[in-house]
């Protein structure tokens, strides 16, 4: 008689898509939101520079001026042929 508890192992369900946000007036409208919130994580987890910035994608002297003014900046991606160049970028 088989065991009454033993169960078919679960089927792999598909990841969900990543939001990546790539038109202008998303950004434009969720960054303030997105950097307030990565704020007040970085305040409980107490990462480094260096780390907070590598977590948002962005150069050390970047996030320390979205630290100062979050709201003057936009978070792009540097990694899409479509994307501008960030701040940190254009700089000569």
């Amino acid at each position: 008689m088989p065991d009454a508890l033993q169960t078919a192992p679960p089927t792999p369900q598909p990841l969900p898509e990543i939001q990546t946000f790539p038109d202008t007036p998303a950004r434009d409208r969720l960054t303030a939101v997105a950097i307030k919130a990565f704020k007040a994580l970085c305040t409980q987890w107490h990462p480094t520079g260096a780390e907070s910035a590598a977590l948002l994608g962005v150069s050390e002297s970047t996030w320390d001026r979205i630290k100062r003014k979050p709201a003057a900046q936009t978070l792009r991606r540097t990694n899409s042929p479509e994307s501008p160049p960030s701040p940190a970028s254009t700089r000569a």
